[in-house]
């Protein structure tokens, strides 16, 4: 596998701070949650949620407070690994986790090659014709690619040279990203918080910690008609914000940036596939760009692998697009409702996170969706989906398999193959994994568990369980070859 990424190296600004619980379950599967979790030291976490004309008043009044307070304990009640997964969310900046995941690509034997751009890209029947420039000597190379993911970001050269077009609510506000240094640690302890709405009458913004001591931002609502402020003026911007008119401020970075909703229409064109921004871009309000993004390129990347190893046809790949775009859609639909028409984080947002509204008949509720396995695939992949009443992790095709601990720190999920399908059942489940492979030539491998948890988490007979933990299939112990071939998509 080659990355071509056209920066210097990984990303050096803060942007999205927090690793869903689903998006530690990925990191785990493949060994990566402690180092995750050691980048996350430099990010305490703090779920404040504040509102105010400046950030020093919001922090002081009783409702800031209250707010504070109320939600650390929902975070409390609501402990993400406690019982529906054996791992939990981390607050950790993208400019301390990418490090981390590029080291480990590496060193499982992908090319990073960074200053390196894709300058053309020309689609010759199943494969693409690719053109690189080196950013620092300007040498041009030629290759030819089987397939290409272009996560390319929200204005996505590939997406335009493709002609592929979005949907969605569009462009919601235009903000400017003012990252910044200010000693605010004293000032912080025992206040600290996760985002503040200020709005004064010719200032509104929105405040988001990094690490409650030295780094801050303040994104704040900006015409494009208008030049972006230089460095001063976004440090008196930032004092006005704060309510503290003495404070040192040293701005690091000024980002403008466009807040909107939007989702391409078609991720698929040929050997090309869109992934993370150039497949949708969504509101920051809510945390699930980064993390939709992780789960794009995990459930695109088992497939390419089987694909690629000759396990399974091109059909399969289909089965991304008809997969992962409705997640996205419906995360862009909840982060625009947190959006208000500056492209500000909506102060009723606040109060709507709070609330504890029930959830449709079938449907997921709010904390399952920010935790990341709120949904439920349906493809040519997937067996038809049995109608639930409620909606649960309990083994139907198109869910997340249910957790439950098998033996200390050792959780169903850590059962779960990640270059093969897995067969969950009773005693008998190694075998029969191994003569449906024989029959099909599809590899997988057996899980046997023991009777009370697959009664408890309502197994039945048997499953074939996809590298990405979502149940493909459920039925017969003697009908297991039907389900890997249904699982790769296949007639």
């Amino acid at each position: 596998m080659l990355l071509v990424e056209r920066h210097p190296g990984t990303s050096i600004h803060p942007r999205a701070r927090g690793v869903n619980v689903r998006t530690m379950e990925l990191f785990r599967a493949v060994g990566a949650e402690p180092a995750v979790r050691e980048a996350g030291r430099a990010t305490p976490i703090a779920l404040g949620l504040l509102r105010g004309e400046t950030l020093d008043a919001a922090v002081r009044a009783p409702l800031g407070r209250w707010l504070r307070a109320a939600v650390n304990a929902i975070a409390r009640r609501r402990a993400p690994g406690s019982r529906a997964s054996p791992t939990g969310g981390c607050r950790v900046t993208q400019d301390h986790l990418e490090p981390v995941l590029a080291a480990l690509a590496a060193e499982r034997g992908a090319e990073l090659r960074f200053q390196t751009e894709l300058v053309d890209c020309v689609l010759e029947g199943d494969a693409a014709a690719c053109t690189l420039r080196d950013r620092r000597t300007g040498e041009v190379t030629a290759l030819r690619a089987r397939y290409v993911v272009a996560a390319d970001g929200a204005r996505s050269p590939m997406r335009e040279r493709l002609g592929i077009a979005t949907s969605g609510r569009g462009g919601l506000g235009h903000v400017l990203n003012i990252l910044f240094d200010a000693d605010l640690g004293a000032w912080a302890r025992g206040r600290e918080f996760s985002l503040a709405r200020i709005d004064q009458p010719d200032l509104h913004g929105v405040f988001a910690t990094i690490d409650n001591e030295r780094r801050w931002v303040l994104h704040v609502s900006h015409d494009p008609a208008q030049p972006v402020p230089e460095p001063d003026a976004c440090a008196a911007l930032v004092r006005r914000a704060l309510g503290l008119p003495d404070l040192d401020v040293q701005v690091t970075s000024v980002l403008p940036w466009e807040c909107a909703a939007r989702v391409a229409d078609v991720w698929r064109v040929g050997p090309v596939f869109l992934a993370g921004d150039a497949a949708h871009l969504l509101p920051p309000w809510g945390g699930m760009g980064a993390n939709t993004a992780v789960a794009d390129a995990w459930d695109l990347a088992w497939k390419l692998g089987m694909v690629l190893r000759g396990d399974a046809g091109d059909a399969l790949l289909d089965t991304y697009q008809a997969e992962r775009r409705p997640v996205a859609v419906v995360a862009a639909e909840d982060s625009a409702d947190n959006t208000d028409e500056r492209g500000l984080m909506r102060p009723g947002s606040i109060r709507r996170l709070l609330e504890a509204r029930p959830a449709a008949p079938g449907a997921p509720g709010r904390v399952q969706k920010l935790m990341g396995w709120g949904y439920t695939y349906a493809s040519a992949g997937i067996a038809p989906p049995e109608a639930p009443t409620r909606w649960a992790l309990d083994a139907r095709p198109g869910t997340r398999l249910p957790h439950a601990w098998v033996a200390p720190a050792v959780s169903t999920l850590d059962l779960v193959a990640t270059r093969a399908f897995t067969v969950v059942g009773g005693e008998d489940a190694p075998a029969l994994a191994a003569e449906a492979s024989a029959r099909t030539g599809i590899p997988a491998e057996g899980c046997a568990l023991p009777p009370a948890i697959r009664r408890r988490l309502r197994l039945g007979d048997a499953l074939v369980v996809r590298p990405d933990g979502f149940v493909a299939w459920r039925g017969p112990a003697a009908e297991v070859s039907a389900g890997l071939r249904r699982a790769t998509a296949q007639p």
